[in-house]
């Protein structure tokens, strides 16, 4: 029989195996969840992106460029159109956007090929310009708007040199003589037309005292033609004026002489 000690010492017993196995259990069922767990993120799809990380995957920054920022056309004849495609680069990171193209002057148009142009890519931009009434060296600017944060506005440039197809070798005249001595002046017509040209008529707007004609001379076997002013000089006087000439072309249908006189 069995004292009070003694059960009380089978007891503790009983009780410390029970704990240690309640601690085990718990340890071993804790390791399973764990195991599953991870079994179970393995097998999982990839969670989708979040609007956040597709931005952070979209960030960058473009880079506006050019092939060329200025062309030159170098000589071209009056009335035919000249046209150039520059190619505008981004050699940025995100996408650039070209929001707008604008010229100098009315006779000169842009066409962009593509408003929106990826990281290493490129697009066109064509220029054209109408020559007709322009003379002489001239430059016309382009002006590119783009999403560039450092360069938002960039400037292209083209030049050109219009030879009239038909011109005076002035254009501008200063008559000037003393009284009672008449003064006369030509003014010779150059260009491509020259031989197809015909002065129909000079109108002299001005004092009356200064009269025009056309005239045709030959020197040296070569055909001349001119415009003579003649100013008459039978008392003092000064005043401005403008000739009109009538070409008998197409293109250019008129030329005009600007002057000034004076008799002393």
């Amino acid at each position: 029989m069995t004292g009070p000690n003694g059960t009380s010492t089978r007891l503790r017993v009983v009780v410390k195996l029970a704990c240690q196995v309640s601690i085990a259990w718990l340890l071993a069922s804790s390791l399973v969840a764990c195991r599953q767990q991870a079994r179970s993120r393995e097998g999982a799809p990839a969670p989708e992106p979040t609007a956040a990380t597709q931005v952070k995957a979209q960030s960058g920054t473009p880079t506006i460029d050019f092939d060329t920022r200025v062309h030159d056309f170098g000589l071209v004849n009056e009335g035919n159109p000249i046209t150039h495609v520059f190619q505008v680069r981004n050699r940025g990171t995100a996408p650039l956007v070209v929001s707008g193209v604008t010229t100098s002057c009315g006779c000169t148009s842009a066409k962009l090929g593509a408003t929106t142009i990826p990281p290493g890519g490129s697009g066109p931009l064509e220029i054209a310009m109408d020559t007709h009434a322009e003379r002489g060296l001239g430059t016309r600017s382009i002006t590119v708007s783009s999403n560039d944060p450092r360069k938002p506005t960039s400037t292209l440039q083209i030049k050109y040199d219009v030879e009239r197809l038909l011109n005076l070798d002035r254009s501008y005249a200063h008559l000037s003589t003393n009284q009672g001595t008449d003064r006369v002046e030509r003014f010779w017509l150059t260009g491509q037309l020259l031989k197809q040209a015909k002065i129909r008529a000079v109108a002299v707007d001005g004092d009356k005292r200064v009269t025009a004609r056309g005239i045709e001379t030959r020197e040296g076997g070569q055909l001349r033609k001119a415009v003579e002013l003649r100013l008459r000089a039978n008392k003092p006087g000064s005043g401005e004026g403008v000739a009109a000439i009538k070409t008998g072309l197409a293109v250019p249908a008129e030329l005009s002489l600007r002057f000034d006189w004076a008799v002393n």
